[in-house]
């Protein structure tokens, strides 16, 4: 098995996330990146193929009620567009 990460500037999140929640389904997973509800030291990330180095706990998931987007220093409600 090839091992993913070493040479190329780390994994991609939804690889991090996916080690981290190792119960949920890599679709859940995804859907849970794009829908704004992982962040990683703070700050939400919607790229699920993303690369990064190793976040270790730092790898947050959201709650579905108050995951926000974060745009500038503007805080956007998830439910609004």
């Amino acid at each position: 098995m090839k091992q993913q990460g070493t040479l190329d500037g780390g994994r991609a999140l939804i690889e991090w996330a996916k080690l981290r929640f190792p119960d949920t389904p890599k679709k859940r997973v995804k859907q849970w990146i794009l829908g704004g509800r992982i962040a990683v030291g703070g700050e939400i990330c919607k790229e699920p193929h993303r690369r990064m180095d190793d976040p270790g706990t730092q790898i947050r998931l959201l709650d579905r009620d108050t995951s926000a987007v974060f745009e500038g220093n503007l805080r956007i409600h998830r439910l609004l567009k």
